[in-house]
């Protein structure tokens, strides 16, 4: 929960009420739209990589995201974790 906050989904010490009545797939916080088992961690986490570029590229059909700009990947926690933000548009 304290990793939501970190990256800032919701202010520090409001995580509860987000998942109470926030934490729900919108165009600014999705929750891995994928449904069928592949994506859901397999390969080490590589397809949500995939998924994160499908949805970037408008290209994930009936599971797309509407307006999709940024992607964030996360895996593991604790020092063992890491993260990957993706964008849409190029710098």
């Amino acid at each position: 929960m304290a990793t939501m906050e970190a990256f800032g989904f919701c202010e520090k010490g409001e995580v509860g009420k987000f998942f109470a009545t926030d934490a729900r797939p919108t165009a600014a916080t999705s929750w891995s739209p994928a449904r069928w088992p592949a994506l859901r961690g397999y390969i080490h986490g590589l397809n949500h990589h995939y998924e994160a570029a499908l949805q970037l590229r408008h290209a994930a059909g009936v599971r797309q995201v509407d307006n999709a700009q940024f992607a964030l990947v996360t895996a593991g926690a604790g020092p063992f974790g890491g993260a990957n933000v993706y964008s849409k548009e190029h710098p």
